[in-house]
């Protein structure tokens, strides 16, 4: 009686799609991680910080970062549909990029991403010359931001980015 419990137990997991996972394995199969090249005219104009934002909005870890070659390295990992609407989103590009090609594959989430960084932040139209790494811990709460919400934590995080690096403790050499 009991191994026909059992049976009819695991049966009804199974039809239903469930898993006897442990908590921490079935969180880690819903979440994705994309790794990224956007190509064209994507630096200097506010490219990475537009990625950011979306990272922020959508609650995505990862990187971002310029490349040698005038490319926009990323890397985004969370929820599958929200990577999709960031990935949207950074094929457009923000008004004053032109981008000619978004290359993209996918690669093994990794459990230690808790946070997205923007590498090496500089800001021409803010004449702020010192590389910072502009950093946002992912969310609890796992919400989606509005794009004003988003863009108002942004300002913060360069707000004190740029506080810090102004510090005689945030120069080089101080």
């Amino acid at each position: 009686m009991f191994l026909r419990r059992l049976n009819l137990f695991i049966l009804v997991f199974a039809i239903c799609g469930m898993s006897l996972a442990p908590a921490s394995e079935l969180k880690a199969r819903e979440l994705e991680a994309v790794e990224g090249w956007v190509y064209g005219n994507v630096q200097q104009v506010g490219f990475r910080a537009f990625i950011f934002k979306q990272a922020i909005r959508y609650n995505l870890g990862g990187s971002i970062d310029n490349q040698p070659d005038g490319s926009v390295h990323f890397i985004l990992q969370g929820h599958p549909n929200r990577i999709e609407e960031a990935l949207a989103l950074i094929r457009k590009g923000p008004a004053k990029a032109n981008v000619t090609d978004v290359k993209e594959n996918a690669i093994s989430v990794r459990q230690d991403i808790n946070s997205v960084t923007v590498k090496g932040w500089t800001s021409k139209s803010r004449n702020f010359d010192h590389p910072v790494d502009l950093v946002y811990p992912l969310r609890s709460d796992d919400g989606v931001l509005s794009p004003a919400e988003a863009s108002g934590i942004f300002k913060k995080i360069l707000r004190e980015a740029m506080a810090s690096a102004e510090t005689p403790a945030g120069r080089p050499g101080s």
